[in-house]
């Protein structure tokens, strides 16, 4: 272990004990995973505000914005058809040929 490392350790962690110690690591892992979590809600509602915000009725629409979604690189494919309602087959349907 560098001297850096112990130095820093002991700055971070001492006086406490061991069971002091677990506990604020878990503490820091559940607040990471929080802040993730916070994100992915927020760009949710980001997503959502674009999609609201212009009049989506059709699933040709929705597609369209799907694609606008991805093709910008605010999310994926799987996210977009979940906040749009939309089944990710038919983003990949290919539209069928007009039988005139």
């Amino acid at each position: 272990m560098s001297e850096r490392a112990y130095f820093h350790r002991k700055k971070k962690y001492g006086g406490m004990d061991v069971s002091k110690a677990t506990r604020l690591k878990a503490l820091e892992e559940e607040n990471s995973r929080l802040k993730r979590l916070v994100a992915d809600q927020a760009l949710d509602i980001q997503i959502l505000k674009e999609v609201n915000s212009k009049k989506v009725v059709s699933p040709v629409q929705k597609k369209t914005v799907i694609e606008t979604l991805v093709s910008a690189g605010s999310c994926g494919v799987a996210r977009a058809c979940r906040l749009s309602c939309l089944a990710r087959s038919a983003v990949y349907r290919r539209a069928m040929p007009d039988a005139s």
